[in-house]
């Protein structure tokens, strides 16, 4: 069982999160269901998790409250307008074996409760690194499908900018991406203004935004007043090479905090078409409260 953590009620490892995790998951909530009906007419509507996790969280400080991660909220999903209209495949990818073994159980349990959407037979699990399969992962799917992809990373070195890169060479027409981006959690401790800090984490950088870049802007800093002036050219750096691919679209959905007003991290929509970029916007201007953002 890897750090963090915990078992749930059905027996099963789960992570344990705090209630800003739910803050993260109500864009799944909102998206989704409006993203479903809009692609209504494509044959294939598919939904990839690279880093899906055990499937379900633990708020161990509320007394064990429990709440599903993306993945079985996203298998669950169907249109407002009509039931029939849901994500037809799906592809779950989990690093860590335990988590995979949870999330396999947790899927067959949901298909045995007559609640899982696509056929159990269409949804793969595969326990593996994200970065090494998904060109297996996107070369299974038609080109004229719809294709919603999670990237829930928990550190910058598990996502490689060659994986993003790999959503977008395969000649797909249509890709959505939610992505955490640890902005004020592990990006804000790599740079440091310790240059020894920096260095050590230099390759991880590099990798993550796919280029040096960050190297200039992190010089510009001199003082702590300028620190949220680097956080704004560093995020900005990312979502500007994001479009750069191809996603025209890509936006800040969540500034997910904990609880106070002490930054965890972004999560970052992008997309080639306009109708989904205007659904996500309409989700990032929903009021949200935390004791009511679990809708399962």
């Amino acid at each position: 069982m890897a750090r963090g953590d915990i078992i749930a009620s059905d027996g099963l490892i789960a992570r344990n999160n705090g209630p800003w995790a739910k803050d993260k998951l109500s864009f799944i909530d909102q998206f989704v269901p409006a993203a479903l009906q809009a692609t209504q007419q494509k044959l294939e509507r598919c939904y990839v998790d690279l880093f899906a996790g055990p499937g379900k969280n633990v708020n161990d400080s509320v007394s064990g409250e429990e709440f599903d991660g993306a993945a079985l909220r996203a298998l669950r999903a169907t249109s407002p307008s009509a039931r029939k209209t849901h994500f037809t495949k799906a592809t779950l990818v989990n690093l860590d074996a335990d988590d995979h073994a949870a999330l396999t159980a947790r899927v067959d349990a949901l298909d045995q409760a007559g609640a899982l959407r696509p056929r159990r037979k269409n949804v793969a699990l595969l326990n593996g690194d994200a970065n090494h399969v998904v060109h297996r992962v996107m070369t299974a799917i038609d080109t004229r499908a719809y294709v919603f992809v999670v990237l829930d990373i928990e550190a910058p070195k598990q996502l490689s900018w060659a994986t993003l890169q790999a959503l977008r060479m395969h000649g797909h027409d249509s890709v959505d991406l939610f992505t955490l981006f640890p902005l004020d959690m592990a990006l804000n401790r790599m740079l440091s203004y310790r240059q020894e800090t920096v260095e050590q984490s230099a390759s991880v950088l590099t990798k993550f935004f796919g280029t040096d870049a960050w190297r200039p802007l992190l010089s510009e800093r001199v003082t702590d007043a300028q620190s949220r002036e680097l956080r704004r050219a560093i995020l900005d750096l990312y979502l500007n090479r994001v479009r750069a691919l191809g996603w025209k679209h890509a936006i800040v959905v969540r500034d997910v905090k904990r609880v106070g007003d002490s930054g965890l991290y972004k999560m970052r929509y992008a997309s080639n078409h306009p109708a989904g970029h205007d659904i996500a916007q309409w989700s990032a201007e929903q009021p949200r409260r935390r004791d009511q953002l679990d809708m399962f």
